[in-house]
């Protein structure tokens, strides 16, 4: 199982191909002149944008998800992973690839239990995946980052709603997220508007297929002034609408 997960990821590592994996690199003779080495097979599975889209998912994790402090912090070239972890707690893993390389981690028993009280993959593997490959690249050179492919579009995003973010959402929620063309979110953020945010408790939310308006303009300051308003009663003629919706007195007419 860890040799076809690893396999797998191969396909987001090349962006689009996976790499047949082989258990043996090649055959030496005693002079270490090669005599045997298997070509390397791979097999397009997925389009470009879409792996691109899937690799940019996964460097998340590394910084800003489960192993942004076990992996994330530790390294210093390019790279994505995600972390495991069962649900009794028997195993834990870290799948990480970098543009030139993918390598796994597995850690657990012979004879399944428990490895400890709330294992984590990002605590246990996540460190030890990244002193591996720091080793590994004081030894080769640092690849490039992946290059985001032509064709892709990008739009700014409320990335706590999903919804297209208007000048109401916060700040620090605003985030530039790529899409493939005619996926993008097409309905305006219905959460935030320029009275805060709108809970689930706190009133009908604005139609999130129209931009939001503006603030509100005061009465009298280029908007007519409203109508008195006439809740719990009917005024009658020569009366006045009182505060609780009564019907107050006519006035009297001063002489």
């Amino acid at each position: 199982i860890p040799l076809e997960m690893i396999a797998a990821y191969t396909t987001f590592a090349n962006l689009g191909s996976r790499t047949v994996p082989n258990g043996v690199l090649r055959v030496e003779d005693r002079s270490g002149k090669i005599v045997w080495q298997p070509a390397v097979r791979s097999v397009e599975v997925m389009d470009t944008l879409h792996a691109w889209l899937m690799t940019d998912v996964l460097r998340d994790v590394v910084r800003h998800g489960t192993a942004v402090g076990s992996v994330g912090a530790r390294i210093n070239f390019p790279a994505g992973g995600k972390t495991g972890t069962t649900n009794d707690g028997y195993d834990v893993w870290f799948i990480g690839f970098t543009p030139d390389m993918v390598t796994g981690l597995w850690i657990g028993f012979d004879q399944p239990k428990k490895i400890k009280s709330n294992a984590q993959g990002g605590v246990l593997v996540g460190p030890a995946w990244s002193a591996m490959m720091r080793e590994v690249y004081e030894r080769r050179s640092l690849p490039a980052a992946w290059s985001r492919p032509a064709g892709l579009s990008a739009l700014d995003v409320d990335k706590t709603t999903g919804y297209k973010a208007t000048p109401f959402c916060p700040k620090d929620v605003h985030y530039i997220e790529s899409f493939i063309p005619g996926t993008e979110p097409t309905a305006f953020c219905p959460v935030h508007s320029p009275f805060g945010s709108i809970g689930v408790m706190g009133g009908e939310s604005p139609d999130p297929a129209q931009p939001p308006a503006g603030p509100p303009t005061a009465p009298g300051v280029g908007s007519p002034k409203p109508p008195p308003s006439t809740q719990g009663g009917t005024p009658e003629p020569g009366g006045t609408t009182g505060v609780m919706g009564g019907t107050g007195p006519a006035p009297t007419p001063r002489p």
